[in-house]
């Protein structure tokens, strides 16, 4: 149960990271990852968080000792899991938002 709550939270950081990081480095690869492959990619939390999570996917394998059949079903819980935790964050700051216009 460790071993997935630190993946689910080093998936959405990654992700974070290379959808909203003003850092030149990161913004070139945006801009690559755009041009060349999909700019749904780079804007897209679900589709970010699933492939960083099949990038991710084999330290869970390794942990968890399965089969690299599995990393597929890794990937699609990492993309869901980012997802929702990124509805959740946005929810929590609308919510700050509202209190503190009160």
């Amino acid at each position: 149960m460790r071993d997935l709550l630190l993946f689910s939270i080093a998936a959405f950081s990654l992700t974070f990271g290379i959808i909203e990081s003003p850092n030149y480095f990161i913004k070139k690869f945006r801009t690559m990852i755009e041009t060349y492959i999909s700019e749904k990619l780079v804007i897209c939390y679900h589709c970010c968080g699933f492939w960083i999570s099949l990038f991710l996917s084999p330290f869970l394998l390794h942990q968890l000792k399965l089969n690299i059949l599995y990393s597929f079903l890794i990937a699609l819980y990492g993309g869901g899991i980012v997802y929702l935790i990124h509805v959740v964050e946005d929810y929590i700051c609308e919510l700050t938002i509202k209190t503190k216009e009160r």
